[in-house]
């Protein structure tokens, strides 16, 4: 049994892997398998059409990830980051126990004008990433540097751990 019985492959093309349905056409799959699943109406069919393309739009548009690399000596991690086009005032740096986040925002150029690209691969918008570091920070040493399009974030390592010693007490005679 087909997991969607109610789509024809062969007449409905528009349903292939690189295609993302639109919201009419979650709609109408949501309809389609609504019975099968339970008999509440669906979330999707309440909404206006004006709401669902709005809503829909807000969950396609993700945020994106930011590549790092994080390197490690004997009281220091750093980590660095390609991220032209931001300015130090589009970043936020958060470092809460062991994970250090770096969220920000890539504004696309004002002059590029209204044309149709004819390609787009460049991130525009929001982005994110959250690292969990090998060891605990001092976040009074810590310190990051913009230049050129390049972020490098300097964690001081708070030494901890280590061994403790055992001493052995004599036992009190009674």
């Amino acid at each position: 049994m087909a997991l969607f019985p109610h789509l024809n492959t062969e007449t409905d093309s528009q349903f292939t892997p690189s295609h993302i349905p639109t919201l009419d056409e979650l709609i109408a799959i949501d309809a389609a398998s609504s019975p099968l699943v339970n008999s509440s109406p669906s979330v999707l069919s309440t909404l206006s059409s004006e709401q669902s393309d709005q809503n829909w739009q807000n969950l396609t548009q993700e945020e994106g990830q930011l590549a790092i690399d994080v390197y490690e000596t004997d009281d220091t991690i750093i980590v660095v980051s390609a991220i032209a086009g931001v300015k130090s005032q589009d970043l936020e740096l958060t470092l809460q126990q062991d994970m250090l986040t770096v969220r920000g925002t890539r504004t696309a150029p004002e002059d590029v004008g209204e044309g149709d690209p004819l390609i787009s691969e460049c991130y525009w918008g929001g982005f994110s990433r959250t690292i969990i570091l090998p060891s605990s920070i001092d976040p009074q040493q810590t310190t990051a540097r913009l230049s050129s399009g390049v972020l490098v974030i300097r964690l001081h390592k708070i030494a901890n751990g280590g061994s403790i010693p055992v001493v052995e007490l004599e036992e009190e005679e009674e």
